[in-house]
């Protein structure tokens, strides 16, 4: 009759190489899954927000042509019927788009990355039309 084989405590601990070289590779291969999805993402919300601000200057450079006026406002153009009720009016960071008409030109303006408007990363829609 054998004698059962006691281990070394420290031997506890020890995780076979093989099996640390699949929970590494399954990890980073998580990591990477996850960035790739963020990024897709990004882009579409960054597409989506683009489309919002192409409908959203096209509606305003209407306005203005019955309104020359008045500078109208995402509000009153969902409000006056001038946009889709579903049409969503935020940038790709979820601030609110704004339509800006100065010296003679339209615009669409989103806050950018910092959400804070009037800062360098603002991004832009100009009305070429006008």
């Amino acid at each position: 009759m054998s004698r059962p084989r006691f281990h070394d405590v420290s031997d506890l601990g020890r995780i076979p190489r093989g099996a640390l070289l699949t929970l590494l590779v399954g990890a980073g291969l998580a990591l990477v899954t996850a960035a790739v999805a963020e990024r897709r993402e990004g882009a579409a919300a960054e597409h989506r927000a683009t489309e919002a601000a192409r409908a959203l200057l096209a509606a305003a450079r209407d306005h203005l042509a019955s309104h020359a006026d008045a500078c109208p406002t995402p509000s009153v153009l969902l409000a006056d019927g001038a946009l889709p009720r579903d049409t969503e009016l935020t940038d790709a960071w979820g601030e609110r788009l704004r339509v800006v008409c100065a010296g003679g030109h339209l615009r669409v303006r989103s806050a950018g990355p910092d959400r804070r408007a009037g800062t360098a990363d603002d991004q832009i829609l100009a009305d070429s039309a006008r």
